[in-house]
């Protein structure tokens, strides 16, 4: 019996195993999303809290735009569902009749089918300007379309194999450090 050369064993047993790291090469890796601080212009920082004091008696709730921590990643089908419907269109609602509460969640919860994970981050400009970054794995490729209506107008979209990014905002240096990250981790 002849010997096989250890190259082409080691060749054969990575094509039976897979390469490692060598799966979704071309997609981004959510964990990497979270804007490093010293990327951030000063006075832009993930949100510390769903409630920010604005002076006196005035406070901003919900920062964290239904995430139970910022950042937040993971699988949880009603916040996928929120966030999928931020970075890609919805199926129509079914013809016929309104929806019930109860069909309208049934609807929702279903959007989190075909995603494998899904991110979100929310960022303060000293605490008055928003910045969320929304990222979401489908579990195919191609990936959906942008979400219909006005709601991609105040940010931007980046698609890489079956994965999406979006950075929303108003605009301003806090909004344009973390799109800015967000574009260069969505190309490399």
């Amino acid at each position: 019996m002849r010997a096989i050369p250890d190259r082409i064993l080691v060749l054969s047993i990575l094509l039976v195993l897979g390469t490692p790291g060598a799966q979704g090469q071309d997609e981004i890796d959510l964990s990497t999303l979270t804007v490093p601080q010293n990327q951030l212009v000063p006075g832009c920082a993930l949100s510390p809290s769903p409630t920010v004091s604005l002076g006196g008696n005035q406070r901003r709730g919900g920062l964290w735009a239904g995430l139970p921590r910022n950042p937040w990643s993971g699988v949880e089908r009603s916040i996928v569902a929120d966030i999928r419907e931020s970075v890609a269109a919805s199926p129509p609602l079914p013809d016929g009749p309104p929806l019930s509460r109860a069909e309208l969640t049934r609807f929702r919860v279903k959007l989190a089918e075909d995603v494998e994970e899904a991110y979100g981050a929310i960022y303060t400009d000293a605490g008055t300007q928003l910045v969320t970054v929304y990222g979401v794995r489908f579990n195919r490729a191609p990936v959906p379309d942008p979400p219909r209506g006005n709601s991609m107008s105040r940010g931007v979209r980046m698609a890489r194999g079956r994965t999406v990014v979006a950075v929303l905002g108003k605009g301003g240096q806090c909004f344009n450090a973390v799109a800015a990250y967000i574009r260069e981790i969505a190309v490399h």
